[in-house]
């Protein structure tokens, strides 16, 4: 975890002065082809309610394998950089400064153990009443390291443009190279019955699929 907190400290600085003959040792930074520089492949999903978040929001955070490119995983980095066409940056870069999962969302799912309210009853999913907030590097790297036109306000970190969807619209077009920061999963309606409930939610990424069973109290 702290690694990955480091890493976004280095992700708020944006394009850098360096030459190619530089140590990165002493100056920390290189010049690269590629923007994204660290790519995860989610082992383990977790959800949680911070104290200080809206009750109906809920986070959701991604670990697992780190894919940099060092010897131990250059081929799997190649594979992905290969893949997203990220291929001609022409900044400088701290290594693992850009994370962004390696695969998208195939499918995300969440259902409650108990009633929710008249339309969910237990066990059904809410996928139409719950939206999945994250960010991803995708329309950046699409528009050749360019913010899209269609986004104005630049308010996250550099390359990264906030997209929101309800889990029943994502899938893996609209959410590739999200962002590995936490994401935020939004109730649009409150339960029949504020109180206690137990939810699980499933996320399949590249035809595999991670469980986890969290609590909130909705007041």
């Amino acid at each position: 975890m702290m690694k990955r907190l480091i890493f976004f400290a280095l992700a708020a600085l944006t394009l850098c002065s360096c030459k190619k003959d530089e140590d990165p040792g002493e100056t920390g930074v290189w010049p690269t082809p590629y923007m994204i520089t660290n790519y995860l492949l989610i082992e383990k999903i977790s959800c949680f309610h911070y104290e200080n978040q809206a009750n109906n929001a809920i986070t959701l955070r991604y670990s697992g394998e780190d894919i940099l490119n060092v010897k131990a995983t250059k081929e799997k980095f190649a594979y992905f950089n290969k893949m997203y066409n990220d291929t001609s940056f022409s900044g400088c870069t701290y290594p693992g400064a850009y994370s962004a999962l390696a695969y998208p969302f195939d499918k995300v799912t969440l259902s409650c153990n108990s009633d929710y309210d008249a339309k969910h009853l237990a066990g059904d999913v809410l996928d139409d009443i719950v939206k999945l907030q994250f960010e991803s590097y995708w329309d950046f790297l699409q528009n050749g390291y360019q913010y899209p036109e269609w986004y104005t306000e630049k308010m996250c970190g550099y390359g990264r443009v906030p997209l929101e969807y309800y889990l029943s619209e994502l899938n893996s077009n609209n959410s590739k190279l999200a962002s590995i920061k936490e994401s935020s999963m939004i109730f649009t309606s409150l339960p029949a019955t504020l109180g206690e409930y137990t939810f699980t939610l499933e996320l399949t990424t590249n035809g595999e699929t991670f469980t986890t069973t969290f609590t909130h109290k909705f007041e």
